[in-house]
C-alpha cells in the first residue's frame, strides 16, 4: 500500500514493480506480467485502507472507481507491450494476468508488477546473477516503456 501510496503522491505516469519469483517446482522459467484484476466491491475496500473509512465523499470514489477502471484498462494494453518486447528481446513469458495484488492495486496510474524470472530455476538464478542479462532485462523494460508512451528510437 505505501508503494502505491508513494507513486500517487509522485504523480507518476507509470508504476512498475520489479521482483524475482520462486516456485517449489524448479523447472518453471520464464517472465510474468501482472496488472490489476479490477472490481469494484475489492477496489472499494482498498480505498477505505488507503484513505480512511470515511474521508470520501461517494463522488470522490465514485471518480476514482471509473480512473481505476480507465487505468486497468491501460495497465493491461502495457502488458501487452512488455510481453512483446520481451519476446522480441529473446526472453520467455510464463504468464501475463490480472490480479488483485495490492501493489498494482493502490496506485491511481496505469500499474504492472514484473516477475523477471525464477529463482527455484537453477538456469536463471545463475543467469540473473550477471550484470550482462541485468541489463538485458532493464533494456527490455525500457524499450516496452518508451514504446509505451510513444518513443520508438
Amino acid at each position: 500500500m505505501e508503494r502505491g501510496r508513494f507513486a500517487n503522491q509522485k504523480d507518476a505516469d507509470l508504476f512498475i514493480s520489479i521482483h524475482l519469483n520462486s516456485l517449489d517446482n524448479p523447472t518453471v522459467e520464464g517472465v510474468e506480467l501482472f496488472y490489476y484484476a479490477f472490481s469494484e466491491y475489492s477496489y472499494k475496500i482498498r480505498l477505505e485502507r488507503l484513505y480512511g473509512a470515511s474521508s470520501l465523499s461517494e463522488e470522490q470514489i465514485q471518480k476514482k472507481i471509473y480512473n481505476k477502471i480507465d487505468t486497468s484498462l491501460k495497465s493491461e494494453e502495457y502488458v501487452k507491450t512488455l510481453s512483446d518486447v520481451f519476446v522480441s528481446e529473446g526472453f520467455k513469458i510464463h504468464k501475463t494476468i490480472s490480479e488483485d495484488f495490492a501493489v498494482v492495486a493502490y496506485s491511481e496510474m496505469p500499474a504492472i508488477l514484473i516477475e523477471c524470472g525464477f529463482l527455484s530455476n537453477p538456469s536463471f538464478a545463475k543467469e540473473i546473477q550477471q550484470a550482462q542479462y541485468q541489463e538485458k532485462i532493464a533494456d527490455a523494460i525500457t524499450k516496452s516503456v518508451m514504446k509505451m508512451f510513444g518513443d520508438t528510437e
